[in-house]
């Protein structure tokens, strides 16, 4: 559990800081990129994190 806490907390912080540069900088190309990016971190990150836990992810794959 404390795992997930770490991960969601980590991937808030990531968030907030690409839209800080993101709306800082103005420009839409970096708020694509930015957004593409942290969705595949996101993504990734919280599939190792439910992984990491024992929980099975919820599209029912097995995970070994």
């Amino acid at each position: 559990m404390l795992d997930r806490i770490f991960a969601a907390v980590g991937m808030l912080g990531l968030t907030a800081f690409m839209g800080i540069v993101a709306v800082s900088v103005m420009e839409p190309d970096l708020w694509l990129v930015a957004f593409v990016g942290v969705f595949i971190a996101v993504f990734f990150v919280w599939r190792d994190a439910v992984a990491a836990s024992g929980t099975p992810p919820s599209s029912g794959r097995r995970v070994d």
